[in-house]
């Protein structure tokens, strides 16, 4: 499914809250590509395995999704770690997962950074650097999701890896183009009516206004995480307002 004739589709973070592979059962015909968890914040082997066949039996793409291994706070919290530590985890969450997906004939499509690590990576151009070495060290010719204008967007010029500029559908955005911590009430857009608005004006507009102030996001991919309220009604409500 792409938006409106555009090129841009629709991922969600999957694999990491629901032991009974329901709810990726109901999103997973309603997504393009899905990041799986990759055991650090949540998730092991075995749900590695069962939703890389969901995905394989729904045609969605499939993405890694490594984290800070931080199981008690959902990787959420930016972790106070060495960098060859976390480099480490993350490329052991990378093989580990990469393993899976070749026992089981289903291909990689992406990898995507969760929580806390996504946006240290879009922050900190040091853990950027280490980070788009290590993924072209181990998937040179995969795609990577990042935050447009961020910090490891403008570093992954210098790298092989294919490059997919990601905006978030059921997220708010501040004024300096970054998403509004959860915790502040009004963060996660669970109406879907809203939700659809907020990707009408990143499809049109290439961007959103924010106080005034134009936010540019031009994009490859939207996100809808699967641990938002309604996200199986958002994503229903998108599939056929994009129909």
């Amino acid at each position: 499914m792409s938006l409106d004739n555009t090129n841009i589709d629709i991922n969600s973070d999957l694999g990491e809250i629901d032991p009974s592979f329901k709810l990726e059962g109901m999103i997973m015909p309603l997504i393009d590509r899905c990041n799986i968890a990759a055991g650090a914040h949540a998730g092991n082997n075995e749900s590695i395995k069962q939703t890389l066949i969901l995905a394989a039996e729904n045609k969605v793409k499939v993405g890694i999704h490594p984290s800070y291994p931080d199981r008690e706070n959902f990787g959420r919290i930016r972790l106070n770690i060495a960098d060859a530590k976390l480099m480490d985890s993350i490329k052991n969450q990378l093989i580990n997962f990469a393993e899976i997906a070749d026992k089981n004939n289903i291909g990689i499509d992406h990898i995507k950074a969760h929580g806390a690590l996504y946006h240290c990576l879009g922050e900190e151009e040091s853990i950027a650097e280490k980070y788009l070495t290590l993924i072209q060290d181990l998937f040179p010719n995969k795609n990577i999701l990042v935050s447009p204008n961020s910090k490891i967007e403008r570093l992954s010029s210098g790298f092989s890896m294919g490059v997919l500029n990601e905006a978030f559908g059921d997220r708010k955005y501040t004024i300096d183009g970054k998403l509004q911590y959860r915790k502040i009430e009004g963060s996660i857009l669970s109406d879907p009516s809203v939700v659809i608005e907020q990707i009408e004006h990143i499809i049109n507009d290439k961007g959103l206004t924010i106080e005034d102030s134009f936010i540019p996001l031009k994009v490859n991919t939207i996100c809808v995480h699967s641990d938002t309220e309604n996200a199986v009604k958002i994503l229903q409500a998108i599939k056929n307002h994009f129909a």
